[in-house]
C-alpha cells in the first residue's frame, strides 16, 4: 500500500492494519486526550517529542505502532513505524514477535522495500500469560508529519497530537461486573456497561476531539488533584467553569522562549512570586495551565469536545479554511456534545449556552448538562 509522509510516498507493505496512516500522515493533528492513545504503549517516554528538542529520536519509540499484548506485560507481536527527527519523514517500518517460548523475532524494512536487522535473541519480557486477558493497541500521533515534535517540556505526557484505538478482554472484569450487577451498583455499571470485553477510539484535529468509549478511560491528567470533570463537561466538580488557556499558548508555543504567549496576568495570583511554571521573565508558561487543571475523563457513550490537555492547538476550521481567509479564529474553546449511559452534555463555548433561557441544568460554563447516577 502508499501511505503519504510529507511530500514523499512511500511504499510499504505492511498489511490492513496500517490503513489509517494515509489519514495521519498528511498533517492533520490527532490529540493525545482521546482517552485510548498512550504513549507509553508506542514504547515512547513522555520527553521523546518535545519540541524544544526537536532532533531528539528515542531508537523504541513509535510514531505509529500495532501490538497483541496480555495483561501480565507480555507483547506477543508488534509492528510500529519509529519516529523521526523534525523534517525527516518517516522512512522504515519495525516488525517484532515473542510468542511466549523464550525467544524474541525482530526485524525492520525500510522504505525501499529492503529487509534488514533480523535478529532472534533471548526473551527480556514478563512472562505470557493469555489467560491473564488480551489487548488489541492502535497507536499514532503527529511524529508521522515529517518528524513532527508538537509537545512541551512543562508536561512530559507525551505529544500533544496523537490518537488510538483498542480492544481489550479482560476476565478479571467479568467477576467485577457480576458482583456489581447482584449489588445493583448502578453507578459501577453505568461506567462499565459490559462485561469481559471494553474498548473504543479517539482522534483529534487541532483542538477538536471525538471520543467513543465502552467503559470510563482517564484522557488528561493535570497536577490539581482536588477536582476533576469529564470531558464534554466544561464545569470542574468544584463546580466552577473550566479557565482556558489563552488561544496561542499550545506545546511548540508554550512560554519558554520567555514570551507572554501563555500568560494571563490576572491569574498570577494563584502561582505566587517563584512559581517554576514561570518562564524567566516572569510570564506564565503551559506549566501553570497544568498546574491548575484536573483529572479528566471519557465517559462509556459518544463524545465531542476541545482538547483539555493545555499542550493542544485550536484551530480545527483553519486546517481547512486558513485563517488569512477566514479572517477569524476557530470558535475556542469549541461547543461540546456527549450522550451515552452517563446522560448528556451539550453547549459551550465562547459564549456559552444561553443562559438568558434558565433551562434546568445549565453549569457554570453555559451548557446543558443532565446526569444519570453515574460517577
Amino acid at each position: 500500500m502508499h501511505f503519504r509522509a510529507g511530500s514523499r510516498t512511500v511504499r510499504i507493505a505492511v498489511g490492513a492494519v496500517f490503513v489509517a496512516t494515509a489519514l495521519i500522515g498528511t498533517g492533520k493533528a490527532f490529540a493525545v486526550s482521546d482517552g485510548h492513545y498512550r504513549y507509553w504503549r508506542n514504547h515512547c517516554s513522555g520527553s521523546d517529542l518535545n519540541s524544544t528538542n526537536p532532533n531528539y529520536v528515542n531508537p523504541q519509540c513509535k510514531a505509529l505502532i500495532f501490538t497483541i499484548s496480555d495483561y501480565n506485560g507480555h507483547e506477543y507481536l508488534g509492528a510500529g513505524i519509529p519516529t523521526t527527527p523534525n523534517n525527516v519523514p518517516a522512512n522504515q517500518i519495525d516488525y517484532w514477535a515473542d510468542p511466549g517460548t523464550g525467544q524474541d523475532l525482530s526485524w525492520s524494512m525500510s522504505s525501499s522495500g529492503k529487509i534488514s536487522g533480523v535478529t532472534v535473541a533471548p526473551s527480556t519480557q514478563p512472562a505470557a500469560n493469555p489467560a491473564s486477558g488480551l489487548r488489541m493497541y492502535f497507536g499514532a500521533d503527529d511524529n508521522l508529519d515529517v518528524g513532527e515534535h508538537d509537545s512541551s517540556g512543562y508536561v512530559n505526557n507525551g505529544p500533544s497530537d496523537g490518537g488510538g484505538l483498542e480492544v481489550n478482554v479482560d476476565p478479571a472484569t467479568a467477576t467485577a461486573w457480576i458482583a456489581a450487577l447482584q449489588a445493583a451498583n448502578l453507578p459501577v455499571l453505568l461506567t462499565h456497561p459490559l462485561p469481559l470485553a471494553s474498548g473504543g477510539f479517539g482522534a483529534c484535529a487541532d483542538g477538536f476531539c471525538i471520543s467513543f468509549s465502552t467503559v470510563k478511560k482517564l484522557a488528561y491528567k493535570g497536577l490539581n488533584t482536588r477536582i476533576h470533570r469529564d470531558v464534554a463537561n466544561y464545569t470542574w466538580s468544584n463546580g466552577k467553569a473550566q479557565v482556558w488557556k489563552p488561544y496561542n499558548c499550545a506545546g511548540p508555543t508554550d512560554g519558554s522562549d520567555g514570551s507572554n504567549v501563555c500568560d494571563v496576568p490576572s491569574m498570577h495570583a494563584q502561582f505566587g512570586a517563584t512559581n517554576p511554571c514561570y518562564n524567566a521573565n516572569g510570564y506564565m508558561t503551559v506549566g501553570c495551565w497544568n498546574q491548575i487543571n484536573g483529572t479528566v475523563y471519557v465517559e462509556p457513550g459518544i463524545q465531542i469536545y476541545e482538547d483539555p490537555d493545555p499542550q493542544g492547538s485550536p484551530g480545527v476550521i483553519n486546517l481547512v479554511i486558513p485563517s488569512q481567509v477566514l479572517s477569524m479564529n476557530d470558535p475556542y474553546p469549541l461547543p461540546s456534545l456527549y450522550a451515552g449511559p452517563c446522560g448528556v452534555d451539550i453547549g459551550g463555548g465562547p459564549s456559552g449556552f444561553p443562559t438568558h433561557l434558565t433551562l434546568p441544568g445549565t453549569n457554570a460554563a453555559g451548557q446543558y448538562t443532565f446526569k444519570t447516577a453515574c460517577k
